[in-house]
């Protein structure tokens, strides 16, 4: 886990060597998923954004960028 402030953003970024996932199904599956769409709604009331890099079997970094001002 890394916090850190850079040119006027809040950068959170998790990054775990477990087993990983492949996103796009994860985003297309109606049944699963509904952690990424709560993560995307609340980000969208601070002006937020996030990445996800996930390759499986190697594990997944989730940026998370928020702006302060």
């Amino acid at each position: 886990l890394i916090l850190k402030e850079e040119n006027n953003f809040l950068n959170f970024i998790f990054s775990d060597d477990g087993k990983g996932f492949d996103l796009e199904t994860i985003k297309i599956d109606k049944k699963r998923g509904l952690g990424l769409r709560n993560i995307e709604s609340r980000l969208s009331v601070v002006n937020g954004v996030y990445d996800i890099k996930s390759v499986v079997g190697k594990g997944t970094t989730t940026t998370i960028q928020i702006p302060l001002q």
